[in-house]
């Protein structure tokens, strides 16, 4: 069974590191890009991931304007993003997120798009970011590669491991 391949556009050497580490480890191929021109450009060479994590903030052109090039393109729009950013926003939302919010009114409705917004939130501990986990996670299941048996192990386990907390004392 093939690997599955998600691209982490990304400008954060450590958090390309985190991304790498952690989606290699739970089966998968990454490809990292420090900038939305870099995979723009692969992507109107042909390559395709089976996801996208796109960051909010990017030097140069940004992720929702990425995602919005992506979206007007008939080629690229199938393409899943699972928008990102470890920026905390303090309970309100960033200009960023409701820039996301816009652009996702504006992409044609059939295109399969995870659109959950995974942020660092106070206490999260950002060296496993289970949100993002499981967004990549849904995304996957019905990607043509699957969704790797030990990254299936670990959602279980972290469902198992929420449910338990979840349980009345």
């Amino acid at each position: 069974m093939k690997s599955p391949v998600i691209w982490a556009v990304e400008d954060s050497i450590e958090m390309q590191k985190t991304l790498v580490e952690i989606f290699s480890r739970l089966g998968c191929d990454v490809i990292v890009f420090g900038n939305a021109e870099e995979a723009l450009g692969k992507l109107t060479a042909g390559a395709r991931p089976e996801v996208m994590i796109l960051d909010f903030r990017l030097p140069g052109m940004s992720g929702p304007q990425l995602f919005r090039k992506m979206g007007m393109d008939t080629k690229l729009k199938s393409i899943p993003v699972v928008p990102f950013t470890s920026q905390s926003g303090e309970g309100i939302p960033s200009s960023l997120a409701s820039e996301w919010n816009l652009v996702e009114l504006t992409i044609a409705k059939e295109a399969p798009v995870e659109s959950t917004i995974v942020q660092k939130f106070d206490g999260d501990d950002f060296t496993i970011p289970e949100r993002l986990i499981l967004s990549v996670a849904n995304v996957l299941k019905s990607s043509p590669s699957g969704l790797p048996k030990v990254f299936e192990d670990a959602v279980m386990e972290l469902v198992n491991r929420v449910m338990a907390q979840l349980k009345p004392t």
